[in-house]
């Protein structure tokens, strides 16, 4: 009996959550909101994104930290960029099939990607010490990261051997496209050539 419930529970959840608005409260930046944006995108999932001035106000209010992305679905409410974008790929239409080791490899580029992010945002916000190292560090710190990803990267194709990208893609399309924080800090090392790793 136990167990009915909690399947019907469930159930009646998961119906509730597909007529719902799923909404992202973030900046008007790429930062640690654009993959959730581009999974969304790739993924068929219908996410509305929303900034207001009382934005810290309203993620504290909802139980957080203050702090951005925070991801809105019915009653559901959920912070943490790598949570949120794991959220949109589990829900998403077009990656319903993938299996365990596909959405294990998507989460390894994703986060690969927030190690990048950390870093440049490190760069970004320093004092003058940091950023007058930024000709050196910053290249350092995506030769660490795109190297491997290079080797790991098909020939031809997507990461997942698929027909359709699927995060593993987008977090990599995310990296090399993004302005803040990445493109900011390459302007401010005076350059980077993406060419070195053409895959």
């Amino acid at each position: 009996t136990t167990t009915t419930s909690a399947s019907k529970t469930n159930e009646a959840s998961t119906t509730a959550d597909k007529s719902s608005q799923i909404t992202m409260l973030y900046f008007p930046i790429a930062g640690r909101g654009e993959l959730i944006r581009l999974i969304a995108a790739a993924g068929g999932v219908d996410l509305k994104v929303e900034m207001h001035e009382d934005w810290k106000k309203r993620s504290i209010d909802a139980g957080f930290f203050g702090s951005l992305p925070v991801l809105t679905h019915g009653d559901f409410k959920l912070c943490q960029s790598a949570a949120c974008e794991r959220y949109i790929a589990n829900i998403a239409p077009k990656f319903k099939d993938l299996t365990a080791k596909q959405r294990a490899v998507d989460n390894m580029y994703a986060m690969t990607k927030e190690d990048i992010v950390a870093g440049c945002a490190k760069v970004m916000f320093g004092d003058d010490k940091i950023k007058a190292e930024a000709k050196t560090t910053v290249p350092a710190l995506l030769d660490k990261f795109l190297g491997p990803l290079e080797k790991m990267v098909p020939d031809k194709g997507f990461v997942n051997g698929l027909a359709y990208p699927t995060v593993a893609d987008l977090a990599l399309l995310n990296v090399v496209t993004m302005m803040t924080p990445v493109g900011v800090v390459i302007k401010m090392a005076g350059g980077y050539d993406f060419k070195k790793f053409p895959k």
